[in-house]
């Protein structure tokens, strides 16, 4: 498994994100449901697929009045939560067998990092845009692919697929909260907390994402494992059962 340093540009995504906790509610919500028009014939290609994990890209933010500051044990916690949930989810699927990662070269490494670093700024691109309603006909599919520089991990390694996950969590104090009842008053909206979750399956020969989905709370964030399993359950709920070899598929309540 492999885990992307910290990116400044990672950071700063708080901004366009607020712009979905002022315009969704509920626990937990799926606002994106993206499934490749090659996702079928992809995965009945063979029977078992040799599926690389890689680990969650999770940050945990503290949002106070006028800022969003990073909690490094939050984060940790965050990140080892989401990667086992994950990694257990994908383990139950039939049609997938999850292998560590091999013996990478360091370049092999380094391309490896770079293509986790890619993963969400190219899908939340391809979230944004659909959301338009000149894009409504691609709104649950998607067309993204991440180029073919992964295609030496299907041709040196046999790993057919890999999975990547992002997320962010921002925690309110209390201060946000009292500033948010006080802004209310003059009928002033200030988001409070929320958190967001993204993961995704890259065939590793094309580079195209083949499924992704992207859930959004206001309530569900990363700090406990029940949490942590609502918010992935509900991510990958949509994946097709029959396409991945899921016998069962478990419903989120309060969804």
């Amino acid at each position: 498994m492999i885990l992307p340093e910290f990116s400044l540009q990672r950071s700063l995504r708080i901004s366009s994100l607020f712009l979905l906790v002022l315009s969704l509610a509920g626990c937990v919500t799926s606002v994106h449901k993206g499934q490749h028009e090659h996702l079928q014939t992809s995965l009945a290609s063979q029977e078992n697929h040799q599926l690389l994990m890689t680990t969650a890209d999770i940050q945990i933010f503290e949002l106070g009045v006028s800022s969003a500051e990073e909690v490094p044990e939050w984060t940790q916690t965050g990140t080892e939560l989401v990667t086992e949930a994950v990694t257990a989810e994908f383990s139950g699927l039939e049609k997938f067998r999850v292998v560590g990662q091999p013996e990478l070269s360091g370049e092999e490494k380094q391309l490896l990092e770079q293509y986790a670093e890619l993963y969400y700024p190219v899908v939340e691109s391809e979230i944004t845009r659909n959301r338009h309603p000149a894009w409504n006909q691609d709104a649950l599919s998607t067309k993204t692919t991440l180029g073919p520089g992964l295609a030496f991990l299907n041709e040196k390694y046999g790993l057919n697929y890999i999975v990547f996950t992002s997320g962010q969590d921002y925690i309110s104090t209390e201060g946000r909260k009292a500033a948010m009842v006080a802004a209310a008053i003059f009928g002033v909206a200030i988001p409070m907390g929320f958190s967001y979750l993204t993961v995704g399956i890259v065939e590793t020969e094309t580079g195209n994402v083949i499924w992704n989905n992207f859930v959004f709370s206001q309530e569900v964030g990363f700090l406990t494992e029940e949490d942590v399993q609502k918010s992935v359950i509900k991510a990958l709920e949509t994946l097709p059962a029959e396409a991945v070899g899921r016998t069962a598929v478990v419903q989120v309540a309060g969804k």
